[in-house]
């Protein structure tokens, strides 16, 4: 009786974390458009020419593409390095100079890129089966988020400070890092592929998604 319970509590826990899993995918569409956003009134603080502005849109999406680069194995803990790192970056922005506003976007960028990249690791891994389906409502997630940010921004007062929309994002970064703690999303029982799929066949399905990736940015 007792180890049913365990078992009931424990598949809940899991159901929970995976929940998890989707809305930190929802916060990183947000987060993605969210320096666009911010730039304006970055600009306007320090002033900052177009040139400068371009630059640190430079740095976070090149930042992020490095941090995808990272994820190989272990994909709770770099999910989790991510969301660590994001919340560090937005941290840089709150309490440091101008001179910081390049690493924190920089910090955070590559944060991003990994939790990213680890979630869609995750999400496959744990529907195989499924993993079509369960990898268009991830990304349906990450598209509301980046929807609903500039919305959400646009309501604040045009003198908004970075405090104000930084401080969130550190928050709400260290606690998917709390909620998401290594054990929580299990991936043991999860189906797997098959084992008679070619190492050729996987490379060529690789190449062709590396180029349609390409294409698409």
């Amino acid at each position: 009786m007792s180890g049913s319970r365990g078992g009931a509590a424990g598949l809940s826990s899991r159901r929970w974390a995976i929940a998890w899993l989707y809305a930190g995918f929802l916060f990183t569409g947000a987060v993605t458009v969210l320096l666009g956003l911010m730039l304006p009134r970055i600009a306007m603080l320090h002033h900052l020419t177009d040139r400068e502005s371009g630059v640190l849109l430079l740095i976070q999406f090149g930042a992020s593409a490095s941090g995808a680069l990272l994820v190989r194995r272990h994909f709770e803990r770099t999910l989790l390095r991510g969301y660590a790192l994001i919340a560090i970056g937005a941290g840089f922005l709150i309490l440091g100079p101008l001179a910081w506003a390049p690493l924190g976007i920089g910090v955070s960028g590559l944060g991003l890129g990994m939790a990213m990249t680890s979630t869609s690791m995750l999400v496959g891994r744990i529907f195989f089966e499924s993993r079509g389906s369960a990898l268009s409502l991830l990304n349906f997630c990450w598209s509301i988020g980046a929807f609903l940010c500039p919305v959400l921004v646009a309501r604040l007062p045009g003198s908004f400070s970075l405090v104000a929309v930084c401080a969130p994002v550190a928050a709400f970064s260290a606690g998917l890092v709390m909620l998401l703690w290594p054990g929580r999303i299990s991936t043991d029982d999860a189906d797997h592929p098959p084992a008679d799929s070619s190492s050729q066949s996987r490379r060529g399905v690789i190449v062709t998604f590396a180029a349609i990736g390409f294409l698409y940015v």
